[in-house]
Protein backbone atom coordinates (compact mmCIF):
# COMPACT_ATOMS: atom_id res chain seq x y z
CA UNK A 1 0.00 0.00 0.00
CA UNK A 2 1.29 2.96 -1.15
CA UNK A 3 1.12 6.55 1.03
CA UNK A 4 1.40 9.83 -0.06
CA UNK A 5 2.37 12.91 1.64
CA UNK A 6 0.05 15.05 -0.20
CA UNK A 7 -2.86 14.69 -2.73
CA UNK A 8 -0.27 14.70 -5.49
CA UNK A 9 0.78 11.42 -7.34
CA UNK A 10 4.08 12.38 -7.92
CA UNK A 11 4.72 13.28 -4.03
CA UNK A 12 6.45 11.65 -1.72
CA UNK A 13 5.61 8.18 -0.54
CA UNK A 14 5.78 5.64 2.00
CA UNK A 15 4.93 1.56 1.64
CA UNK A 16 3.12 0.22 4.21
CA UNK A 17 2.83 -3.55 3.74
CA UNK A 18 -0.98 -4.96 3.41
CA UNK A 19 -0.12 -7.82 6.52
CA UNK A 20 0.25 -4.56 9.00
CA UNK A 21 -3.15 -3.66 8.88
CA UNK A 22 -4.80 -4.57 11.79
CA UNK A 23 -8.29 -2.93 12.29
CA UNK A 24 -10.45 -0.22 10.66
CA UNK A 25 -13.31 1.90 12.95
CA UNK A 26 -15.82 4.09 11.93
CA UNK A 27 -18.61 6.29 13.61
CA UNK A 28 -22.37 4.91 12.52
CA UNK A 29 -24.25 7.08 11.26
CA UNK A 30 -27.49 7.95 12.63
CA UNK A 31 -30.51 8.54 10.48
CA UNK A 32 -30.30 12.22 10.79
CA UNK A 33 -26.43 12.23 9.56
CA UNK A 34 -27.86 10.05 6.42
CA UNK A 35 -30.74 12.04 5.76
CA UNK A 36 -28.35 15.64 5.77
CA UNK A 37 -26.59 17.21 2.75
CA UNK A 38 -22.17 16.62 3.49
CA UNK A 39 -19.48 18.20 1.78
CA UNK A 40 -17.39 15.70 -0.13
CA UNK A 41 -14.85 13.99 1.59
CA UNK A 42 -16.45 13.93 4.99
CA UNK A 43 -17.11 10.32 5.63
CA UNK A 44 -14.32 9.86 8.17
CA UNK A 45 -12.83 6.60 9.12
CA UNK A 46 -9.61 5.14 10.68
CA UNK A 47 -7.07 2.35 9.77
CA UNK A 48 -5.10 0.92 12.06
CA UNK A 49 -1.95 -0.69 11.07
CA UNK A 50 1.36 -2.09 13.38
CA UNK A 51 3.28 1.50 12.48
CA UNK A 52 1.09 3.73 12.71
CA UNK A 53 -2.66 4.75 12.60
CA UNK A 54 -4.41 6.80 9.81
CA UNK A 55 -7.91 8.90 9.21
CA UNK A 56 -8.82 8.64 6.27
CA UNK A 57 -11.47 10.14 4.27
CA UNK A 58 -14.44 8.99 1.45
CA UNK A 59 -16.27 11.47 -1.04
CA UNK A 60 -19.57 9.51 -0.11
CA UNK A 61 -21.09 6.87 2.32
CA UNK A 62 -21.20 4.37 -0.30
CA UNK A 63 -17.14 4.66 -1.01
CA UNK A 64 -16.58 4.95 2.70
CA UNK A 65 -18.80 1.91 2.88
CA UNK A 66 -16.45 0.20 0.54
CA UNK A 67 -13.23 0.94 1.84
CA UNK A 68 -14.44 -0.16 5.46
CA UNK A 69 -15.44 -3.63 4.01
CA UNK A 70 -12.29 -4.28 2.41
CA UNK A 71 -9.56 -3.24 4.92
CA UNK A 72 -12.08 -5.47 7.63
CA UNK A 73 -11.27 -8.18 4.83
CA UNK A 74 -7.70 -7.93 4.94
CA UNK A 75 -7.66 -7.33 8.84
CA UNK A 76 -9.50 -10.70 9.29
CA UNK A 77 -7.00 -12.42 6.83
CA UNK A 78 -4.06 -10.84 8.82
CA UNK A 79 -6.16 -12.57 12.45
CA UNK A 80 -6.47 -15.38 10.89
CA UNK A 81 -2.73 -15.98 9.76
CA UNK A 82 -1.59 -15.02 13.13
CA UNK A 83 -4.04 -17.99 14.33
CA UNK A 84 -2.66 -20.77 12.72
CA UNK A 85 1.01 -19.58 13.31
CA UNK A 86 0.32 -19.30 17.24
Amino acid sequence: MRVHKTNDPASEYQLYDYKDIIKVTFQKETLNDKMAIHERWSFEFKLHTEKRDFVLYAPSLDERTLWVHTFYWIASVNEAILKEKA
